[in-house]
């Protein structure tokens, strides 16, 4: 007669299989869609800078198994909680991290408060850059151009309060961090806006492609605000009327346009190095 052998699993085995089973794991269907105005932000440039600005309230953190010493050491040398870790499979990231790559990192994160221009221009001191977005719509080029911003030591970004997306994660990524440096103002109507801050010394140049001035030609201002316009419409007929002058910037013939993230790059080069 024939006897099979009956495996034993004591209690010590069963104690690792439960514990490696339920260490933080969560499936897919356990990471919940952010509520309210909550969004994920993905990428260690963005949770970095997240974690290290200290206004940007974190809600969970999702995190590969390769990657829970880096984030856990980029907490502790903020002095902020792990208790908001959770462990997840990298395929599971991979279906709400919109852009790539995640690199093994996700954050829930609430949106930043709004900062007011007449507020920030008034504590702030003279010469003074700003960008004024005249309601682009590409969370992409926004965050492309938050990046760019700050790489040229602007003072702030001015965005309208209607037909632009609300932070994103999109906008993080493409940012690559400068979302939690660069002051980000809203405005509800952009044109007064401009009517303020020429009354406050601020030359308002509005970059186009068929700018009245090289944008060589309007730099040398100590207050100077630089407004982009949409990826299709360009500038809104009543902010280009508030404008101090428009601006172009000189492409061959064989190429129609620029795209406005690098219009940006550009513009400000030139604007802050003269």
């Amino acid at each position: 007669m024939k006897f099979h052998k009956k495996k034993i699993t004591s209690k010590i085995d069963k104690f690792k299989n439960n514990n490696r089973l339920n260490k933080n794991k969560f499936p897919i269907d356990k990471i919940k869609s952010p509520s309210n105005q909550n969004f994920f932000l993905w990428g260690k440039h963005a949770l970095e800078a997240a974690i290290i600005n200290k206004k940007r309230n974190i809600i969970k953190v999702y995190h590969t198994s390769e990657m829970c010493d880096w984030i856990n050491e980029k907490l502790k040398n903020s002095n902020r909680s792990s208790e908001k870790l959770n462990e997840i499979e990298k395929k599971d990231l991979e279906d709400h991290a919109l852009s790539s790559p995640h690199q093994g990192v996700m954050a829930e994160v609430e949106p930043l408060t709004w900062l007011h221009l007449e507020d920030y221009v008034e504590q702030n001191t003279d010469n003074m850059c700003l960008v004024l977005l005249d309601q682009l719509t590409n969370s992409q080029n926004i965050g492309s151009i938050l990046r760019t911003a700050s790489a040229f030591n602007v003072d702030g970004v001015v965005i309208t309060k209607n037909n632009t997306p609300m932070e994103n994660g999109v906008m993080a990524r493409a940012a690559a961090g400068a979302i939690e440096t660069m002051p980000l103002i809203r405005v509800t109507n952009l044109s007064r806006s401009i009517e303020y801050l020429k009354k406050n010394n601020f030359f308002v140049i509005g970059l186009e492609k068929h700018g009245k001035e090289n944008i060589s030609e309007c730099v040398g201002n100590p207050q100077t605000a630089l407004v982009l316009g949409s990826e299709n419409l360009g500038l809104r007929r009543l902010t280009k009327e508030k404008l101090s002058t428009s601006a172009k910037i000189p492409i061959a013939v064989q190429t129609e346009s620029l795209n406005v993230s690098n219009a940006a790059a550009i513009a400000l080069y030139v604007i802050q190095n003269n």
